[in-house]
């Protein structure tokens, strides 16, 4: 009797055992997928000596867009580039607050399901500025102000609706119309706030980036210190999910002038998916991983379905801060490290 109460003990033990050690199998092998996967090659397509510090980058038909936030010499903000020859053939937006002028831009996006325009959002004038490009001519189509504060992105929805991330609303994303009034609130929070902590101390350390999907069905948002994307649809969290570290935001409330302000945890903040790209199918997240107080950028592009997905990863040969692509022909454009390149990745077998 004791033998067989021993031997049930001890077979006890070893199914744990090697449940432990699949568990650990299986979770390794989840997570080796994120490092894994096809390596791309980049070249510099762009190296100008008035490129001062490319913060943002977009497609549009045969141009690349560039924000530059620091332009050198005589030229914009917005800098438009053949893609035939990588040549420049427009620029507008010098510094001011004038129509068309701008002062600090953040957001350099598309408008869903518009060849011809892009939008920018300026962060000191709380304002989005919709820009049309018609063979090589780039001129301003639409100046929209917005009421409230606390704006820090923008990008626009549809042709009547523009979605914007601010540190105050209870929402995730709130709407506003091409008047610029606010007319609702929609999204969840990331968990992760503290009994007392300020809301928009939580909001602050959950900041990222909005991206539409070219037929407006999807807004997809990314939180730059953590590796959490969310999927909404129809105002409506479709999906969460999340990377290789299931990191969220890690923050501490400091005092400054007697005022609660949100400070990173240094020691244990990391970077996580710090730009997104988004077509009607897929999802792009350009990944660091690196903690907070090493300022660099990606090398690894994880790809996910709309729905949440993974799909597969790209292995840059290089770090980037931001990137962009060509849904035709699956080129990837990359903000070199240095901000003063843009690198192209060319993707081969790349299916629409």
């Amino acid at each position: 009797m004791f033998k067989r109460k021993r031997f049930l003990v001890f077979g006890f033990i070893f199914l744990c055992l090697m449940f432990v050690g699949l568990y650990f199998l299986i979770d390794n092998y989840m997570k080796m997928r994120f490092f894994k996967g096809q390596i791309l090659l980049g070249e510099v397509v762009i190296q100008d000596d008035s490129l001062g510090e490319v913060e943002g980058i977009i497609c549009l038909g045969r141009y690349l867009i560039l924000n530059d936030r620091k332009p050198l010499g005589s030229r914009g903000k917005i800098q438009v580039y053949d893609r035939g020859n990588y040549n420049l053939v427009a620029s507008i937006g010098k510094e001011g607050s004038g129509p068309g002028e701008i002062r600090s831009a953040v957001a350099l996006n598309y408008i869903p399901g518009d060849e011809f325009r892009f939008s920018i959002f300026d962060v000191s004038l709380n304002r989005l500025t919709i820009y049309s490009l018609i063979d090589g001519m780039c001129k301003v189509d639409k100046v929209i102000s917005f009421e409230g504060a606390g704006n820090y992105y923008a990008h626009v929805i549809n042709d009547s609706i523009i979605g914007v991330l601010d540190f105050l609303s209870d929402g995730r994303v709130s709407l506003y119309n091409f008047s610029g009034k606010k007319k609702e609130t929609f999204g969840e929070l990331l968990p992760g706030r503290k009994s007392g902590v300020p809301l928009d101390i939580h909001k602050a350390a959950m900041q990222g980036k909005l991206k539409v999907s070219p037929n407006s069905l999807y807004c997809i948002l990314n939180a730059t210190f953590s590796d959490f994307i969310d999927v909404y649809k129809d105002k409506k969290l479709e999906k969460r999910f999340h990377g290789p570290l299931k990191v969220l935001p890690r923050y501490k409330v400091e005092s400054l002038q007697g005022f609660p302000v949100m400070a990173l945890d240094t020691k244990r903040a990391i970077r996580g998916y710090i730009d997104i790209f988004v077509t009607n199918d897929y999802i792009y997240a350009l990944y660091s991983g690196t903690p907070f107080k090493r300022h660099s950028g990606g090398k690894l592009i994880h790809i996910y379905s709309i729905d949440g997905r993974f799909v597969k990863t790209y292995l840059l040969d290089r770090e980037v801060f931001g990137i962009t692509l060509d849904p035709n022909t699956g080129e990837i454009f990359g903000i070199d490290k240095s901000l003063t390149k843009i690198i192209r990745f060319k993707v081969s077998a790349f299916k629409r």
